[in-house]
């Protein structure tokens, strides 16, 4: 299929893809996003699609696992943080019973 043809196609299932897009992210931003994202994928890859295929299935297809790898993506990012900038608990001995706003100077 020539690439004239594909962005053809893109453009008629533009509202398919972005209501698909809603209802995987039900996040109005985020759709933007993934629309953009799948319209760029199926770009690039417009020699790989076939023409007996329905080009809003493959287009689909291409969203649903740009999804999946985005959230997978962030579930990664989520877990590093917590596991390398959650500080470590307090175990010093010297703080107890004292708050955070709390000072005592007795040896000036």
């Amino acid at each position: 299929m020539k690439n004239s043809d594909i962005k053809d196609q893109l453009l008629i299932s533009l509202g398919k893809l972005r209501k698909y897009a809603y209802n995987l992210t039900l996040d109005s931003n985020k759709t933007k996003d993934l629309v953009q994202e799948t319209a760029i994928i199926v770009l690039c890859n417009a020699e790989k699609f076939e023409d007996d295929e329905k080009f809003i299935y493959w287009a689909r297809a291409i969203m649903h696992n740009t999804f999946i790898n985005d959230t997978k993506r962030e579930e990664r990012r989520h877990n590093i943080r917590e596991q390398f900038l959650t500080p470590p608990p307090r175990t010093n001995n010297y703080d107890e019973g004292y708050t955070d706003n709390e000072v005592e100077i007795n040896d000036i």
